[in-house]
């Protein structure tokens, strides 16, 4: 394909290196720069980079992705009638003005006599509401920056989700978009060059990473400037989380009040329900057979909790009725 760069044909362990480098972003970085990505965010990718801790072990749901692209691949040409090409499993490509920006797609493809990107993708059916109106953000933004990459114009983006349903969705490339984005992205690569680490957020991603980075004291004392502004702010916000709480507890009681035995409650505008649910008992999972045999023989309960009803409160569509109302 004339459009795309030379090609860098690599091994696992290179390919895996060179998508460590604290040197280099990589187009399947960029959504977690952006602050797309659910599970990780800047703080983390930065820290994963510069080596203060270690890369996660590829989890279940990765691998079985990464295991069925040749799937996926087929049930796309079947799809859309369209030929395409593995250009390698560990195959990175540089952009051509960038020199630090690179990706790895997972195949590409042909419409009209156009080259185009094409992403693969897997995901569980509790993602189904994501892709029910078009792929998650994150993804579209990594085939953008694949497609600005490879210098194509038109990318596709295939996903089987739960392995109940197979969707693609084609995409041309958006300059403008790529543009603005990329003036974020180069200033994290400057972080990076420059041990500048972005700042800390409220994700647990960042919680986390802070407590891999930081796993024990050490029993010494460290200057903080602003140290007891930032703690008189936490006050302040502790206070006013304990006072929102209150008065969340206090507007759902004025609701149970006033819908009393009722099932529904309404007025012009609203529709709640309070409705009365079973919760059923449970039982100690960690008790050997033998163990639930003996307790049973001398009569002793091994429940922790007992059957018991509770009453949930719900804001419901105005045709959501039923006998009882």
């Amino acid at each position: 394909m004339s459009a795309l760069t030379d090609p860098i044909k690599l091994t696992k362990d290179g390919w895996l290196e060179l998508h460590r480098m604290p040197s280099i972003i990589t187009a399947s970085q960029i959504p977690t720069i952006l602050g797309l990505n659910s599970y990780c965010s800047p703080f983390t990718l930065y820290q994963y980079l510069v080596g203060n801790i270690p890369w996660p072990d590829d989890s279940l749901a990765m691998r079985l992705g990464h295991m069925l692209e040749p799937v996926l691949d087929r049930l796309y040409q079947e799809a859309t009638g369209r030929v395409t090409e593995d250009p390698g499993e560990y195959t990175m490509f540089r952009h051509p003005e960038h020199a630090w920006l690179f990706c790895t797609p997972d195949r590409l493809t042909w419409e009209a006599n156009r080259s185009g990107d094409l992403q693969l993708k897997t995901t569980g059916e509790f993602n189904a509401r994501r892709w029910k109106d078009g792929p998650p953000l994150e993804a579209q933004v990594q085939t953008q920056f694949e497609m600005a990459i490879l210098g194509l114009e038109w990318g596709s983006l295939a996903g089987l989700v739960g392995n109940r349903e197979f969707k693609y969705f084609d995409f041309e490339r958006n300059d403008r978009f790529i543009k603005a984005a990329l003036g974020k992205i180069r200033e994290f690569h400057e972080r990076l060059q420059n041990n500048d680490p972005p700042p800390v957020d409220s994700s647990q991603s960042t919680a986390d990473a802070l407590k891999a980075m930081h796993p024990d004291d050490n029993g010494t004392t460290v200057f903080v400037s602003g140290l007891g502004s930032l703690f008189t702010e936490l006050e302040k916000r502790e206070e006013a989380k304990k006072k929102a709480e209150e008065g969340c507890k206090e507007i759902k009681n004025q609701i149970r009040a006033a819908i009393g035995e009722a099932t529904f409650g309404e007025d012009a505008y609203m529709r709640m329900s309070l409705k009365t649910q079973t919760r059923p008992g449970s039982i100690r999972c960690d008790l050997t057979h033998d163990v639930k045999s003996r307790l049973d023989q001398a009569g002793i309960a091994y429940k922790i909790t007992k059957p018991s009803t509770y009453r949930v409160l719900r804001k419901v569509k105005f045709h959501e009725r039923d006998d009882s109302d």
